[in-house]
């Protein structure tokens, strides 16, 4: 969208000395074209704070960001879907993946990263949730393995992709099958960067199966089909999350707030402010 707006800017700027020359007492300044970023923002408002109890007001910002953008109106509809599913009707199967994922390699198993201890060895919420990567991989034994996450020890050079992978190898994961993103330090950009290399790296992959801890699913899940659902819009390749599974904690978590910048961070909306709308 920022690219219309500049090609408008340049066109106008060409055309509108012709026009004054042309006729002096005559000013025709650019019309600014419609945002729909607004409409947007006050809909994550309304998710945000209200979730399914918002259902009138969404479907009628989106429609209105619809009107004013197709492709904004297709891209929210999709994510805002996903987001409700994710939140509501999502569940998250424990230990291992569900049967019926695909048994080659165009399934890809992503295990979220967690922070590491300062000395760079893992903490024993990361190795439960790759006990539950490690009995996925042994069920779909053709899926690549994908580890994210980067360097987060504080005495320690080691990411936290690179302490999975070691993890995974030294319990009979083949290295080949594993993929390492040593980059990211939050799930937005577990989901960004790992998502990229799959595009740009790993053709047969057409799947994407989340494992994190029960409470960090959902979130992960929402940020990876944010990303695939932005690509369908805006891109060519597209690597729909098709699966999920978790390791048992006994954490509770409000990550509404989490999901809402990673949203906007993927789709490039301006993270709204102003609390909880009225109106």
């Amino acid at each position: 969208m920022k690219q219309r707006i500049l090609s408008k800017l340049r066109l106008w700027a060409c055309v509108l000395p012709a026009l004054v020359f042309a006729v002096p007492a005559i000013s025709l300044p650019a019309r600014a074209e419609e945002s729909p970023v607004p409409a947007i923002q006050k809909m994550i408002r309304y998710y945000r704070y209200y979730q399914e109890d918002a259902g009138e007001e969404i479907q009628e910002l989106l429609e209105q960001i619809a009107a004013i953008d197709p492709e904004q109106g297709d891209l929210w509809e999709a994510v805002m879907a996903n987001w409700s599913y994710c939140n509501d009707e999502l569940e998250v199967p424990y230990d291992v993946l569900p049967d019926g994922l695909a048994q080659d390699d165009s399934l890809c198993i992503v295990v979220l990263g967690y922070a590491l201890n300062g000395d760079g060895t893992m903490r024993p919420e990361l190795i439960q949730r790759l006990q539950v990567a490690l009995a996925s991989a042994q069920k779909y034994p053709n899926a690549y393995v994908a580890v994210t996450g980067g360097g987060t020890a504080a005495y320690s050079d080691i990411t936290e992709a690179e302490a999975m992978a070691n993890w995974l190898e030294d319990n009979g994961v083949a290295r080949e099958r594993l993929i390492l993103e040593t980059e990211s330090l939050s799930t937005t950009y577990n989901a960004v960067n790992t998502y990229a290399m799959l595009v740009r790296d790993y053709p047969s992959v057409k799947g994407i199966a989340v494992i994190s801890s029960d409470y960090h699913v959902p979130w992960g899940y929402v940020l990876f089909q944010t990303v695939c659902e932005y690509t369908r819009v805006y891109g060519e390749t597209v690597i729909p999350v098709v699966g999920c599974a978790a390791n048992k904690t006994e954490t509770t978590m409000d990550t509404m707030g989490y999901q809402v910048s990673g949203i906007c961070t993927i789709t490039g909306i301006p993270t709204p402010t102003g609390g909880k709308p009225s109106g």
